[in-house]
């Protein structure tokens, strides 16, 4: 199939199987010792093809094969892509040629029974001179991998869901099938961003691009009863475990595919540098939310039983996740509606661009515990004492000190003071830092944990920010970006988490935190206590502190039980919220 369709240089040839760059016309690739014996990808411009296919230019090569542009001499001169069955092997051995002969019409076979908008259209198969080739359309555009390269590495989060509902929309039309056809090749190069003929909405934006995905080679049939697959093939960074002869591949193989490809687009990160341990997605850019990194760390799961079940279940997580779209504007005259494209188009792109006060307010809903009726709007402040002489300056000038309670705790600031530019609402910071961070470990499951401070404002207060031993003297500080006033910060002291595998309470088996000094760039703190609770605890400020970082220092630990009642002594803080305005 089209490995990919963007323009390649005909005269600088590279190895079909691992890509080396080769001078000359060597018999045997000097990287990998392929037999380069009658190379794919030579066909000169202007060559005829089954007496109709005029060979323009060579798109792609890679190790299945060669993809060429064409024009149809019977058809008006429309454009084609033509796809060459790689020659690696010669008729000389047999058995090889045998097996890619069958894989190649196999594809063509597959794609020719496939009727779906996000698929290409095959159209013809030949041989011509001991070379096969398969006829199919041309997709014009770019590849998803070159759409994120021009974007800086990574794509909006509304266009980035977008791309991700359409993916789960025709691998689930290849699962559908029977027998069900398993991808197993989902990666940025793979995936056609077809170029949009669509007009402007009539909000003003664009509609979504097209995806097209491309390169069958070695997409399978699913066969239930074997234990593993007959070939090991995969991109490394995307083929999870079990496509490295860990077990046979199933749908759950392209859903960890598709986890890792929406982690490339919303992260920049590149899987190739980590296989089976992506970064968590939050710990790389804070601004994903959180339903959707905590979807894309299930779909990627190494133990492939941790993944979601079936295509249907990714797009119905997504889709909850995704940012509540604006209401719609009313539809324009049958006169006046723009053309309808020639693929079919979901809505979420749009609906993100429309929806960016929408986002906000759904990410406060996410990240605030809203009291029921009829309870005190105040959550019960944890026990905090501000000396005179740290006491945060008023913004509105000098203040008079607040006396300290004779118990040590702050006296709670009437709701009228909480803040002298508006009601407190929650302020994210844009970075976070720690003095240290524990080292990763491995879940039951095979599944890598880890502990970085980004954990600790995920909103999940299954996740935290941890340190070995006690932690005294050790901090967690939080980057606003700018100056904000701060009235409220709330903490969850401890790990607030049930172990999903084995029913253990990792809250009552590490360290909680009992004293913490929240420390503020104009330098001036306060202390704070906290009972050994799981649930969120707040500390209110006498009186609102203007700074950029937030610093919170663990001075004092209630120590873990016993090593033999499950002990770990370890210092994890779940979540930390701060409540104030910008």
């Amino acid at each position: 199939m089209q490995e990919t369709q963007r323009q390649a240089d005909p005269q600088a040839p590279s190895c079909p199987s691992c890509g080396a760059a080769l001078r000359g016309q060597p018999a045997f690739c000097p990287t990998c010792g392929l037999p380069l014996a009658a190379n794919t990808g030579r066909l000169p411009s202007n060559q005829l093809l089954a007496d109709r296919y005029r060979v323009i230019q060579l798109l792609a090569r890679g190790g299945m094969g060669a993809v060429y542009l064409a024009e149809d001499t019977r058809l008006a001169g429309a454009q084609v892509a033509v796809k060459e069955m790689s020659s690696a092997f010669t008729r000389g051995d047999t058995a090889a040629f045998t097996r890619a002969v069958a894989e190649f019409e196999r594809e063509a076979a597959m794609l020719a029974r496939l009727r779906h908008p996000h698929l290409p259209r095959v159209s013809d198969r030949f041989e011509q001179e001991g070379k096969h080739f398969l006829v199919m359309e041309y997709i014009h555009g770019q590849t998803l991998r070159d759409l994120i390269g021009r974007s800086g590495g990574r794509l909006p989060l509304g266009l980035a869901l977008e791309f991700a509902e359409q993916l789960c929309d025709v691998l689930g039309y290849l699962h559908s099938q029977q027998p069900p056809i398993i991808y197993r090749d989902l990666k940025p190069a793979n995936v056609m961003v077809a170029a949009s003929d669509a007009r402007a909405t009539p909000a003003g934006q664009p509609a979504a691009p097209q995806l097209v995905l491309i390169d069958f080679g070695i997409a399978r049939f699913y066969r239930p009863g074997l234990s593993s697959d007959t070939a090991v093939y995969g991109t490394i960074g995307y083929a999870p475990p079990e496509q490295y002869g860990k077990g046979q591949t199933d749908a759950r193989t392209d859903i960890y595919a598709l986890g890792v490809l929406l982690h490339h687009m919303l992260t920049g990160h590149d899987p190739s540098a980590t296989p089976f341990a992506l970064p968590a997605p939050r710990a790389l850019d804070l601004g994903i939310p959180a339903p959707v990194a905590a979807a894309i760390e299930r779909a990627t799961a190494n133990d492939r039983d941790g993944r979601f079940a079936d295509i249907a279940a990714v797009r119905a997580a997504l889709r909850a996740a995704a940012p509540a779209p604006a209401p719609a504007p009313a539809p324009a005259p049958a006169a006046d509606r723009p053309a309808k494209p020639r693929r079919g188009r979901s809505a979420w792109w749009l609906a993100g661009l429309l929806g960016a006060a929408a986002i906000a307010l759904l990410a406060t809903l996410l990240i605030v515990r809203q009291p029921a009726p009829g309870a005190d709007a105040s959550p019960t402040p944890a026990t905090a004492g501000l000396n005179a002489t740290e006491q945060p300056p008023d913004p509105g000038g000098a203040a008079e000190p607040t006396p300290a309670d004779p118990g040590g705790a702050a006296e709670p600031t009437p709701p009228e003071q909480a803040s002298a530019a508006g009601a407190a609402e929650p302020v994210p910071p844009v970075r976070v830092s720690a003095s240290s961070t524990s080292a990763a470990g491995i879940d039951g499951q095979g599944n890598q944990i880890t502990y970085e401070p980004a954990r600790a404002v995920d909103g999940q207060p299954d996740t935290a920010w941890r340190v070995d031993g006690d932690g005294a003297g050790q901090w967690i500080e939080l980057d606003f970006g700018a100056t904000v006033q701060i009235a409220k910060i709330g903490i969850i002291p401890g790990y607030d988490k049930i172990d999903p595998y084995d029913g253990s309470d990792r809250f009552a088996q590490n360290r909680v935190v009992r004293r913490a000094r929240l420390e503020f760039a104009d330098g001036t703190s306060a202390e704070a206590s906290f009972a050994q609770d799981r649930e969120m605890q707040f500390v209110e400020l006498p009186q609102p502190a203007r700074t950029r970082t937030l610093r919170v220092v663990i001075l004092d630990t209630y120590p873990p039980p016993p090593d033999s009642e499950g002990g770990r002594d370890f210092t994890p803080i779940s979540e930390i919220m701060v409540e104030g305005t910008r």
